[in-house]
């Protein structure tokens, strides 16, 4: 069977992938039927990690990212995806400097990127949240808090963290 074959047989079960898309890292996490209505017990994390490229420019990084990503989508073949979207916390001296750096550019650009390998490689549905539609403003030590609740003695990477903090928002577990 193909590996188009394998993917239209796999159909039937739900593989939800979240990124946390980042220039200096993105990190990603899979569940396997997850229930997005937060009626049952959050299920365990298959499979996360964190892509980081090395180019020298961030626009080098994000094309190495991109193609890093291509792999990830093989090894996992996910039916739903969710990117991250960048997002200025209008509150936020930090958020604001960001953006008029050019930085919630970059990363837009980089989600772009990462929108375009699932397209082309996979037959997952792909939709965006921003940080505040899935963490509100919690702080990230409460993200990681919080995910260790659900799972305890877990350890993920920095991006890693986010984009398993996403999967537990959508289950209704954060």
């Amino acid at each position: 069977m193909s590996v188009r074959g394998k993917r239209r047989a796999r159909k039937n079960r739900l593989c939800l992938m979240c990124i946390d898309p980042g220039i200096g890292g993105t990190g990603w996490a899979v569940f396997h039927n997850p229930d997005l209505n937060g009626n049952s017990a959050p299920v365990p994390v298959v499979d996360s990690g964190v892509i980081r490229g090395s180019g020298a420019s961030w626009i080098e990084k994000s094309a190495e990212i991109a193609g890093k990503f291509k792999d990830v989508l093989d090894e996992n073949e996910p039916t739903s995806v969710v990117i991250e979207w960048p997002q200025t916390w209008a509150g936020s001296q930090t958020s604001v400097a960001a953006t008029l750096r050019g930085d919630l550019l970059k990363l837009a650009h980089l989600c772009g990127m990462l929108y375009c390998d699932i397209v082309e490689h996979s037959y997952a549905e792909v939709s965006y949240i921003t940080p505040g539609a899935w963490k509100g403003q919690l702080p990230k030590d409460v993200v990681i808090r919080r995910i260790q609740d659900v799972y305890p003695g877990s350890s993920f990477p920095n991006h890693a963290a986010d984009a398993v903090g996403m999967g537990l928002s959508l289950q209704g577990a954060l």
